[in-house]
């Protein structure tokens, strides 16, 4: 095996144990990957053996892995790879997708096809935050209240109450910081998720990113109890390097390689997961493009006839007689004498002599 974050072959060893500290995790860059996440691998190399795989997804490159990270594809899987990945899961391995804002369309990727199956999709739209606070580019989304199972928050060493809701609350009144309560984290360059059951949704925009109280990670457990894994993050950048040491992400990622290797120190609140505290999406018009076109009246017509000649209004502009006799009728009432209009002959006037020259001063001297 070479070093951990160069090597192009998986590890040859069987999947830990559930007890064992250390998990085999394979970072994928068979598709072009957007990140390698090589930061991450240095991070948490004390409970995860990073390796790299370069070669097409196979039984082979995938045995004795227990969580493939897709970080980003750029390229599309085929058939065989998606059945590939589904027998891994079935058989207990764990995925950890992320994508990006646009979603699979800019990316140039087919991922929704293997996700759509566990109830999972990503948007093509992108998340920003509505008012500034630390991070000046609005798609630099800072999120401090995106937590939607409190498992994530107890994970994260917070004060949890008995409820998500309660907790939100607990910190909108002063009761506790919202850094104590809720987990917070930085949401670059990300987009939102469609989630139907068995998926679960486990992270939002929150209140001040639109769109607003929308899913931006989810999780999915195969119902075998061999069965692995599924963990879908909306920004692709969460886990890279220039954003891994932001706010709170590396321990977001800690709890979401904790969740998908099944260890007992994360589990999911049933409750929560049950009825996830997410807002109905809402399409808005692209007000660029409808800038540029032509502008209709605003004010409601009356309905339009059957014959459609009766639209055209003759009386706005015609050529006809029917005002000749008003015109003649002037004639009286202004006292003019109405004959034949004649031409004026012209006069020439003469101009008057032009006024003597005054002597220059030189020649006065």
């Amino acid at each position: 095996m070479q070093d951990r974050t160069g090597s192009a072959t998986p590890p040859s060893s069987s999947p830990a144990a559930p007890g064992s500290s250390i998990k085999n995790v394979l970072i994928d860059q068979c598709k072009r990957e957007v990140t390698a996440y090589k930061l991450l691998s240095k991070s948490f190399r004390s409970n995860f053996r990073f390796t790299s795989n370069k070669d097409d997804l196979t039984a082979d490159r995938l045995s004795g892995v227990n969580v493939l990270i897709l970080g980003g594809p750029r390229d599309k899987f085929t058939t065989g790879e998606v059945e590939t990945l589904k027998r891994f899961i079935e058989s207990g391995g764990s995925v950890l997708v992320a994508v990006g804002e646009g979603g699979e369309q800019r990316l140039g990727t087919n991922i929704n096809y293997f996700l759509e199956e566990f109830g999972i999709a990503v948007n093509r739209d992108s998340v920003i935050r509505a008012s500034y606070k630390t991070y000046a580019h609005p798609k630099e989304a800072l999120i401090s209240d995106g937590v939607l199972n409190r498992e994530i928050n107890r994970a994260a060493g917070k004060k949890v109450s008995t409820s998500a809701v309660s907790t939100r609350s607990a910190a909108q009144s002063g009761e506790v910081s919202l850094s104590e309560s809720s987990l917070t984290f930085v949401f670059p360059y990300g987009a939102t998720l469609s989630v139907q059951k068995p998926a679960v949704p486990i992270l939002s925009t929150g209140d001040l990113c639109f769109p607003m109280h929308r899913p931006i990670a989810a999780v999915y457990k195969h119902p075998q109890t061999s069965g692995g894994r599924i963990a879908v993050v909306g920004s692709v950048h969460l886990m890279d390097d220039a954003w891994l040491n932001k706010e709170e992400n590396a321990a977001l990622v800690q709890i979401l390689l904790k969740w998908l290797v099944g260890s007992p120190d994360v589990a999911l609140n049933a409750i929560d997961a049950e009825e996830p505290d997410v807002a109905d999406y809402h399409f808005l018009p692209d007000t660029g493009a409808l800038a540029e076109n032509v502008k209709c009246c605003l004010q409601e017509g009356q309905p339009l006839p059957v014959d459609f000649t009766q639209l055209f209004d003759q009386d706005l502009c015609k050529f006809d007689t029917s005002m000749i006799p008003e015109a003649l009728a002037l004639y009286g009432k202004l006292d003019l004498k109405h004959e034949q209009l004649s031409l004026i002959p012209p006069q020439a006037r003469s101009c008057p002599p032009c006024p003597a020259p005054r002597p220059s001063i030189r020649g006065l001297a």
